[in-house]
């Protein structure tokens, strides 16, 4: 009798081993066809540009409880003098918390998190949404920038302690194209996108009156600039076209004639990235050869920035 026992008691212990194993391994896992993968952002100099994602976790035999997926950038491609500005949160509706990309949060908003309680089924899932965010803080090279990051999967709050789960890699590719924008400001003033006019009023005309504002402009390929006068370098009676006041005009103090057409106060500029660069413009009632008609003048100067 002794003898049948023991092929039988050393195959319970070898099926129980092997159940160990089989729920070890299932417990929680990310449903890869669910799970976003890639994702695509495309760079903006003048807000935030974001897309989001979501990670499904299934249960599994895992017993219920808490768990948490750690996220770890394992790579993100960068050029200088200037990098893409970015970060990840949760959820993607609200961006309420900053998720960490260390590998090593430390405290659960910085992780996407949830939790399965006793009774659901090993087909239960649970889906965590996310956010991944391109500031426009820095204005970086044109060029494809891929980031890739580790989602892991931890049954705790939000420590990456004990046994990982399962993971799944994310790949983000933020394209920045050729960028280039003009902003003309008073005097001193900063960059704005919105402000791209000013007005000079001189008042009552006078020989010698002097006036002037900023161009501010902001690339980050090579641009030059052309200024051109839509009446020669010349204030035009607007009741009477044919009384003309003429003025000079300069930038950062060096002359710029306008009688013969566009011209040109930078050609081929190196790229400025977040800074500006600053042209200061002013513009000289000139003498007045004959007596001009009363009345209001004027003249329209366009600044065209473009990437040569």
């Amino acid at each position: 009798m002794k003898k049948p026992l023991r092929p039988f008691a050393l195959l319970v212990a070898l099926l129980l081993a092997l159940a160990g194993q089989s729920a070890f391994a299932a417990s929680l896992s990310i449903v890869g066809r669910s799970t976003t993968s890639t994702m695509a952002v495309s760079y903006s100099s003048e807000a935030t540009a974001q897309a989001s994602g979501k990670v499904t976790i299934k249960k599994g035999t895992f017993a219920g409880g808490n768990f948490c997926v750690v996220l770890t950038l394992l790579s993100m491609t960068q050029s200088s003098p200037e990098t893409v500005s970015y970060a990840m949160y949760s959820p993607a509706a609200t961006l309420a918390d900053q998720l960490s990309l260390s590998g090593a949060p430390t405290s659960p908003s910085q992780v996407l998190s949830g939790s399965f309680g006793a009774g659901t089924t090993k087909n239960s899932t649970v889906t965590l949404d996310f956010a991944f965010v391109v500031s426009p803080t820095t204005m970086p090279p044109p060029g494809s920038y891929i980031a890739t990051i580790d989602e892991s999967v931890y049954a705790s709050t939000y420590l990456p302690s004990g046994t990982r789960y399962a993971s799944h890699t994310l790949k983000v590719t933020v394209t920045v194209g050729s960028i280039y924008g003009v902003s003309v400001v008073p005097i001193g003033s900063g960059f704005s996108s919105t402000s791209t006019s000013q007005s000079l009023n001189f008042g009552v005309l006078a020989p010698g009156q002097s006036l002037g504002a900023d161009i501010l402009v902001r690339s980050n390929v090579l641009y030059s600039i052309l200024l051109a006068s839509a009446n020669s370098g010349s204030l035009v009676n607007i009741a009477d076209p044919t009384s003309l006041i003429g003025y000079s005009l300069s930038s950062n103090g060096n002359a710029v004639p306008l009688s013969s057409g566009p011209s040109s106060i930078a050609t081929r500029s190196a790229a400025t990235y977040s800074s500006s660069s600053r042209y200061g413009i002013k513009a000289t009632i000139g003498p007045f050869s004959t007596f001009p008609s009363a009345g209001s003048y004027a003249d329209t100067i366009t600044i065209t920035v473009s990437s040569p």
